[in-house]
């Protein structure tokens, strides 16, 4: 038996590939795909979760994937508990291979009762991460040690 389809019903189809929300488009009339990267970066971070010591730089370590495009910008947001402003500080990318982006608070910021921070990553596809997931809305922290 002999089945004939439209190439318009088969011209484009949307199937699921990968992460949850990656999608490859597929014309019917060829064998290519484009993948189309709709999935924020993953940003993995052990949190800063002693106390600091006041006017010293605390570093910053992150480990920043991305399934379908490359990182493109990679920061710590951060602002002391009295601040009103969040201030950025921008992560260098320390080994590609593994992912890992560094950086620091600068010290002159560090003083303060609590300093307040959220990590955030933009891959090329233009898509953006937190670290923790709700950004702003619910940064970590750290208590700053007047003592030194």
């Amino acid at each position: 038996m002999t089945r004939t389809v439209s190439l318009l019903a088969l011209s484009v189809a949307v199937v699921g590939c990968g992460a949850e929300g990656t999608k490859a488009i597929t014309s019917g009339s060829t064998d290519t795909s484009v993948e189309v990267d709709e999935d924020a970066p993953i940003i993995e971070h052990e949190p800063i979760d002693s106390a600091q010591p006041i006017d010293q730089a605390v570093s910053i370590v992150a480990t920043v994937t991305d399934e379908l495009s490359g990182i493109d910008t990679v920061a710590v947001v951060y602002k002391r508990s009295d601040a009103a402003d969040w201030t950025t500080s921008s992560l260098t990318e320390t080994d590609a291979e593994a992912g890992t982006w560094s950086g620091e608070i600068p010290g002159s910021e560090v003083n303060g009762s609590n300093i307040f921070y959220f990590l955030a990553a933009i891959d090329t596809s233009g898509n953006e991460g937190f670290y923790p997931r709700d950004g702003e809305a619910n940064p970590v922290g750290f208590r700053v040690n007047p003592d030194g």
